[in-house]
């Protein structure tokens, strides 16, 4: 994901449920914003998305949102189902919306 950052005028908010898994991107590209982010909490998706407005406010749009999981026992599947479906559905909605605030 480091490498979207290296063409000119692109931005990158990567979240993981902990920070410490996205210690591999560079804290000094300015580029580059890092957030904690649990999607099963629409408070959270709201926060991510004012934080990353707030951070790139010179030019904040969404062109791609991507959510990656790891494999999941058959147990933990209703947990999945809520950050892969829901958690999805609830970020692509908050990020349709902020682009269309932008574009107004």
């Amino acid at each position: 994901m480091g490498s979207i950052t290296s063409v000119p005028g692109q931005r990158l908010t990567a979240t993981a449920r902990g920070i410490a898994s996205l210690l591999y991107l560079d804290d000094n590209n300015p580029a580059i914003l890092k957030l904690t982010l649990d999607v099963t909490q629409l408070s959270a998706i709201d926060a991510a998305f004012k934080a990353t407005a707030a951070y790139f406010i010179d030019s904040c749009y969404i062109d791609v949102v991507a959510i990656l999981t790891e494999s999941v026992t058959e147990h933990e599947m209703h947990d999945e189902f809520e950050v892969n479906f829901f958690g999805t559905v609830c970020v692509a909605l908050k990020g349709v919306n902020l682009s269309l605030a932008a574009a107004a």
